[in-house]
C-alpha cells in the first residue's frame, strides 16, 4: 500500500472509499445494534466540506458520550420496520 501523492487522485479515492465505509458502518448498526460515529476529513484543500460525518443514531450523542467516557444512550425502536441502509 502506498500513499497517493496526486491531490485529484487522493480526493477521488477518498470519496469512493468513504461511501463504502459508510455502507459497512450502516450494516453494522442494523445487524448488531451498534452505535457508531465516523468523522473523516477530506484530503483536498479545494473541498467545500471541512469533514464528513456519519452516525447512528446521532453523531452528536455518540461523540458526546465518548468524550465524557460514557456509553451512548440505547436507542429505542419505535416500530418494527426495517431501516434503509442508506438512511442510517
Amino acid at each position: 500500500m502506498e500513499r497517493i501523492t496526486k491531490r485529484e487522485s487522493a480526493a477521488t479515492t477518498f470519496t469512493k472509499r468513504s461511501f463504502g465505509l459508510h455502507s459497512k458502518v450502516a450494516q453494522l448498526c442494523l445487524l448488531n445494534g451498534a452505535q457508531i460515529a465516523v468523522l473523516a476529513t477530506p484530503p483536498s484543500a479545494n473541498s467545500n466540506v471541512s469533514f464528513f460525518s456519519f452516525g447512528h443514531s446521532s453523531v452528536d450523542s455518540i461523540v458526546t458520550a465518548f468524550l465524557k467516557g460514557e456509553r451512548p444512550a440505547v436507542r429505542e425502536e419505535i416500530d418494527d420496520h426495517e431501516e434503509d441502509l442508506g438512511i442510517c
